[in-house]
């Protein structure tokens, strides 16, 4: 429960954007707006979590969650990179290879992801996640690497 405690903190923080900075980096110039399910597809999110996830939550311009009745799910939250960054801090976070221009985790299914300026938290859980022996590392990171693509 520790990412998702996090996650929460991370969104709640959110909610009240400053007036001199904006919660999300805007797309850039002659990028299409997409809304955060538009990144993360929900047959790609219950493939992650091997978990159907008929329950949508989505709070455009930054979270998308998909969940089962049981509470497990994807949860994927954009924002600016060093607000992303300061997040992963809290915890002791290791390196990633092979998604975006960077990327860390701090286990239990959960990792941050930078393309460009804009960055994203996504956050995966359930049975499979939980009891594999890379604490979902390997599935996260397929779901972000077509995030990633996506942006």
């Amino acid at each position: 429960m520790k990412p998702l405690a996090i996650l929460l903190w991370f969104v709640a923080c959110h909610d009240s954007p400053s007036k001199s900075e904006p919660a999300v980096t805007p797309p850039a110039a002659g990028a299409s707006a997409k809304t955060p399910c538009e990144y993360m597809a929900r047959g790609d999110a219950e493939a992650a979590v091997e978990l159907k996830l008929p329950g949508t939550t989505e709070h455009a311009p930054e979270t998308c969650q998909y969940s089962s009745p049981e509470f497990y799910g994807a949860s994927l939250t954009f924002g600016d990179w060093e607000s992303i960054k300061q997040a992963a801090s809290t915890g002791h976070p290791k390196p990633v290879t092979g998604v975006g221009d960077e990327a860390v985790t701090i286990g239990a299914g959960t990792i941050y992801v930078r393309k460009g300026s804009r960055g994203f938290l996504l956050v995966i859980n359930g049975p499979v996640v939980d009891h594999s022996t890379d604490q979902g590392l390997a599935k996260a990171s397929a779901l972000a690497v077509s995030i990633a693509a996506k942006m």
